[in-house]
């Protein structure tokens, strides 16, 4: 029956872990408004990404069962492309970041990138773009990230808490590499 899965990962101890996908969605509607819950579900039908938007718990299941670094975060737990966003400051800039934090959870750093590297590559495939564009986009997210985490570690403390992302530099500069690659 499909839905009735279980897939499983072997555990430290030998155990295996099982999880059932089903299971895990119908659990995280726990709280919600029940008249709400099938318009969830209906969105989640539309496209992998969409499932993949209302199915956090799911993923975050799956990596629970792997190795981490052991460097936990207050993680957004529910980080992909379409929760970041462009704000205002009270300094009249714009900027970039993450807009959404209702499954907010301390984790392993390494979550929340997984997250949103996955998101690129499913959202650039349910539409029109090449995949490989999506896969490009997630390395070059990875890449991107590491760059930033060593840069941060040179930086002293209340620095690293002012660091922002400009919104017209990241915009500049995603124009920038695009006409790069096609000239």
């Amino acid at each position: 029956m499909p839905g009735k899965e279980k897939s499983g990962k072997v555990l430290k101890n030998g155990a295996k872990k099982s999880r059932n996908a089903l299971e895990i969605i119908c659990k995280t509607n726990d709280g919600r408004l029940s008249d709400l819950v099938p318009i969830r579900h209906s969105r989640m039908l539309l496209s992998p990404f969409t499932y993949y938007r209302g199915a956090a718990a799911v993923m975050a299941a799956d990596l629970a069962a792997e190795k981490n670094s052991g460097i936990f975060v207050q993680s957004c737990g529910d980080c992909h492309i379409l929760n970041f966003g462009a704000f205002a400051t009270p300094e009249r800039n714009v900027i970039i970041d993450l807009n959404d934090f209702d499954e907010t959870h301390p984790a392993p750093f390494e979550w929340d990138l997984k997250r949103l590297a996955a998101s690129m590559v499913l959202a650039v495939a349910s539409g029109p773009l090449p995949a490989a564009l999506g896969r490009a986009a997630a390395y070059d997210l990875a890449c991107a990230y590491q760059k930033e985490i060593a840069a941060y570690a040179e930086m002293k403390l209340l620095d690293i808490w002012y660091s922002k992302i400009d919104y017209q530099h990241y915009i500049d500069t995603a124009v920038n590499k695009a006409k790069q690659k096609h000239l």
